[in-house]
């Protein structure tokens, strides 16, 4: 009976042993997998906003400059920077790179990428009015001049409302989690 006796102890103390073991690895599993999911969505969302501020600043700047797009030398200052300065790189690279897969608030990714949007739609329009203006084809219409300048006053100041919005999502988002 002695070796029935061990066996029947040892296998008790196995099946106990694995009973609580595996939830109690699942459970420290879970929790690992619940902060690291935390702290990459924290970067993210750290770097977004980063890069969503720079824009807000270039935008007011832009927006509070006298710009006469009537002359070549005003279009080259009052466009070049819409189209150069603008940045969307880090939201390319997390949105192409599958990164954004951290953020699960579907209205804080609407927002981003709505965000996103607007600034890239006038990095668009100050590209090709810039491309319009020194292609090296003749004088182009004042009418086109105008209705460009229209439409870039109306995207930059869309576009600063919405992020503001949503920095201020971002904010209250990331002040939450805390």
């Amino acid at each position: 009976m002695n070796f029935f006796d061990t066996f029947l102890s040892n296998l008790l103390a196995t099946i106990v042993g694995v009973g609580l073991g595996i939830p109690a690895a699942l459970w420290i599993n879970r929790q690992i997998e619940s902060r690291t999911e935390k702290v990459r969505k924290e970067k993210i969302l750290k770097v977004l906003l980063d890069e969503l501020k720079e824009n807000s600043v270039i935008l007011e700047t832009w927006k509070g400059k006298d710009h006469d797009f009537s002359k070549k030398p005003s279009v080259m200052e009052g466009i070049l920077p819409l189209y150069v300065s603008l940045y969307t790189e880090s939201w390319d690279a997390f949105s192409n790179g599958g990164e954004l897969e951290w953020i699960n608030d579907p209205v804080l990714l609407n927002i981003l990428a709505t965000s996103y949007n607007r600034v890239s739609a006038i990095r668009y329009i100050a590209n090709k009015f810039f491309d319009l203006v020194y292609s090296g084809s003749s004088e182009v219409d004042p009418r086109t001049v105008v209705f460009i300048e229209f439409r870039l006053r109306e995207k930059v100041n869309s576009a600063l409302a919405n992020l503001d919005a949503t920095q201020e999502y971002i904010e209250a988002v990331t002040k939450k989690k805390k």
